[in-house]
């Protein structure tokens, strides 16, 4: 009975072993995003998802020089112009006020 337990835990053991080692490659595995995919959204999508980002940024209430670089980025391949980008970041709580401490 101990030896077929035995076998049972390293089973088990080497699936489990097996499984987070394949939840590691797949949440390491850089994943991108095709650019045809965000210049076919309207505009309006555009915006809500520059918002999301944004609203995303500053979910722990740190925002970094690094999450600001990611949000230029965004902006950038969504083509949001600037202006309309400093709108919507202005609805965000934190990120203006963060984004001008975080370039300092």
């Amino acid at each position: 009975m101990e030896e077929a337990a035995a076998r049972l835990t390293a089973a088990s053991e080497t699936r489990i072993s097996g499984d987070a080692a394949a939840a590691r490659t797949f949440i390491e595995t850089r994943t991108g995003l095709p650019e045809t995919y965000l210049t076919n959204l309207s505009p309006d999508a555009r915006r809500g998802v520059y918002r999301a980002a944004c609203r995303m940024a500053v979910v722990d209430h740190v925002f970094s020089v690094t999450e600001r670089a990611l949000l230029d980025r965004m902006r950038n391949l969504l083509g949001i112009p600037a202006e309309i980008a400093r709108e919507i970041e202005a609805e965000v709580p934190g990120v203006l006020d963060d984004a001008r401490g975080a370039a300092k």
